[in-house]
């Protein structure tokens, strides 16, 4: 875990955490421990950076975010927003779907 946070403070560039909130494998405040380290946030700002910068998933360490929808809308704003998709709606498939179709789920 401590790895983790610090790999996340030498980031350079912007952060998404997805995390499974009964991840057998992981603290359980992991994901906001990355963040603050990645961000250098003091605690009034963690809170509102920690909610537009991951998603969470029921379920543990194995789940699959294309299979939640929730978390994959959240990615994909999160993506929209900084720019690494386009701002407009392209006609197709949206994440959730194509992650599905990739993982091979019915």
């Amino acid at each position: 875990m401590l790895e983790n946070v610090a790999k996340a403070a030498r980031i350079e560039g912007p952060v998404f955490v997805i995390y499974a909130e009964a991840d057998e494998m992981m603290h359980p405040d992991a994901f906001r421990r990355i963040l603050v380290a990645r961000y250098k946030l003091h605690k009034g700002e963690a809170i509102a950076k920690v909610r537009r910068h991951s998603a969470s998933l029921e379920g543990g360490h194995m789940s699959f975010f294309g299979e939640h929808p929730e978390a994959c809308a959240a990615y994909e704003a999160y993506l929209r927003e900084s720019g690494f998709l386009p701002r407009s709606h392209l006609p197709g498939p949206d994440i959730a779907e194509l992650l599905v179709s990739i993982q091979g789920a019915p």
